[in-house]
């Protein structure tokens, strides 16, 4: 009886979730570690053959939607609240960050002889590794959002948002700079206020009416033209440079913002079709439950393989080294945070939902 009892409540868990926001973050989780894994050739322009330098980035060109995606799940959930409280989601943002740290201090401190102090020292004035910076703005972001209440919600707003980010963010005003030499005033200074206007844009098209079949197919083949207009953008400057240039790869880049707009409609709308299969439902609904340790611990386990086991940077085997590598990771992440989970029991560091220590399905308690 009581193990039915412990089943019967992971499986409402279960379906007090959205499911199109699981799947919104099973695929920005799957998003960031690809990203990660072919980011190493793509800043290495010339050092691998050109054809394997361009199949990457044009994959890349669509990943960068991964991390502007959870900005948007995150402002969707947050925003959505008509009286939200700012300490659980501060300590969603604070226990990940300092769990990482933690994680981090360790790694550094036994694979690369970096002390304790410098690494706590990075904590408060930095990050401790590259992929916490995310943390840092989420903090300020949630605070953003308990202060600054949506007066409205669905297409208009998101329109709206979606224009002034495009049109008047700072990487408009960085491709302006760049290409022309003017700068202006009239762009937004400053990256925070992309990743703030990032979570009202996840609200505020969350919260729109759902889209009709043709304008999905539209926004299918939105996300494609984007893709090919960054990747050929990038590759243009490579190659009048000889050097990579990030410029529209960038999270605050016109070209990414819109298909980062583009691709969570696009998942919104699989979603409903999707929850229908049984398989993929489960298996969404894993990984999105384990997607913040994913997204927290993906970072050493790539760093471990690259540079402490004979895997390495293949450079003439690219491509398959970058879906191996992405494989192992997901896997291992996965493996990690599933155990970490038994001891995340309020479901801060790893899990979204946690689950029901092994211990008590053992023991029938």
């Amino acid at each position: 009886m009581a193990n039915a009892n412990i089943l019967s409540q992971e499986s409402s868990n279960h379906a007090n979730r959205i499911f199109w926001i699981d799947l919104l973050r099973a695929s920005a989780a799957f998003m960031v570690v690809i990203l990660h894994a072919g980011s190493p050739y793509l800043t290495r322009y010339g050092r691998f053959p050109e054809w394997q330098w361009v199949s990457v980035l044009v994959v890349e060109s669509w990943l960068q939607v991964s991390v502007p995606l959870f900005f948007m799940i995150s402002g969707f959930l947050f925003l959505r609240k008509e009286q939200p409280s700012l300490i659980r989601p501060l300590v969603r943002a604070v226990a990940p960050l300092a769990a990482y740290s933690v994680i981090a201090s360790i790694y550094l401190a036994y694979f690369k002889g970096t002390s304790f102090s410098e690494t706590w020292g990075k904590f408060i004035y930095g990050k401790p590794f590259y992929h916490l910076w995310f943390f840092y703005t989420l903090i300020g972001v949630y605070i953003c959002f308990y202060v600054m209440r949506p007066r409205t919600a669905g297409w208009r707003p998101a329109l709206v948002t979606l224009g002034a980010m495009i049109t008047l963010g700072i990487g408009a005003g960085r491709i302006l700079s760049e290409f022309t030499g003017v700068s202006s005033r009239i762009f937004f200074d400053g990256t925070f206020v992309i990743y703030l206007l990032y979570g009202f844009l996840g609200y505020y098209l969350a919260t729109a009416p759902e889209i009709s079949r043709r304008t999905f197919w539209c926004l299918c083949l939105g996300v494609a033209i984007l893709a090919a207009i960054i990747s050929g953008l990038t590759y243009w400057v490579a190659q009048a440079r000889q050097a990579y240039s990030p410029i529209f790869l960038l999270y605050q880049s016109p070209f990414v913002i819109a298909a980062s707009a583009a691709t969570f409609l696009v998942l919104k709308a699989i979603g409903p079709t999707l929850a229908k299969i049984e398989g993929a439902r489960a298996m969404v609904s894993f990984t999105a439950r384990y997607s913040l340790g994913i997204y927290g611990l993906h970072a050493f386990v790539l760093d471990y393989l690259r540079f402490y086991t004979p895997l390495g940077l293949i450079s003439q085997h690219v491509i398959l080294h970058v879906i191996y590598m992405t494989a192992l990771t997901i896997a291992i992440s996965l493996i990690l945070a599933r155990g970490l989970a038994e001891f995340d029991r309020w479901g801060l560091v790893v899990t979204s939902s946690p689950p029901v220590p092994v211990w008590r399905r053992v023991v029938g308690r």
